[in-house]
């Protein structure tokens, strides 16, 4: 256990430390599958992946037929990294999502999140909300319980251990071009 003493509030602060990893695992990109889950499993690790709705795309927010255009205050609209996490698969993926949740009368913010929460590796994923109504609407995945046809209709999109989009590079470095079976439609 480490304790800091936080001046000038003059309060003593003790934590534990856990083993953690912070890295992609979304329904668009499920590589951490293959590899790095079960280390994770094998040391009692707890994973906490960021952008579980993948930058908006698993909300069906934007269309392959002109990918290049982004809904204004999309993240994809003020952020450039985005457009490499993006193909017309994984957007074309993402509304078979969409449609999927809708049918099953979901909210697919809710069921990605809730997906995350139904692998026994993750603690908690960072959903990162612009929003007070953002981070109200995703709450009831916490307590959201998916069926089984549910997982398996997901698994059939994207199959475990696979991707349609690249979200596990550095954002600098990383290009849909280089994953095998992936190609970068946005050039």
């Amino acid at each position: 256990m480490n304790c800091q003493f936080d001046f000038p509030n003059s309060l003593l602060r003790c934590y534990a430390r856990f083993p953690r990893k912070g890295c992609s695992n979304k329904i668009l990109d499920r590589r951490i599958e293959n590899d790095r889950a079960s280390f994770i499993r094998k040391y009692g690790w707890g994973l906490i992946p960021w952008s579980p709705l993948a930058g908006g795309q698993l909300l069906g927010k934007y269309k392959a037929e002109n990918i290049a255009e982004f809904p204004p205050g999309s993240r994809a609209s003020q952020d450039a990294r985005f457009l490499y996490r993006m193909n017309v698969e994984s957007i074309n993926i993402s509304n078979q999502f969409v449609k999927l949740c809708k049918e099953a009368g979901q909210e697919p913010a809710q069921v990605a999140i809730a997906w995350l929460l139904h692998q026994s590796i993750v603690t908690a994923p960072i959903v990162g909300p612009r929003t007070k109504e953002h981070i109200v609407s995703v709450l009831p995945a916490a307590d959201l319980k998916l069926s089984a046809d549910i997982l398996s209709s997901i698994d059939e999109l994207v199959p475990p251990g696979t991707a349609v989009a690249d979200f596990l590079r550095p954002s600098t470095t990383w290009h849909v071009e280089h994953l095998p079976g992936l190609t970068n439609t946005n050039q």
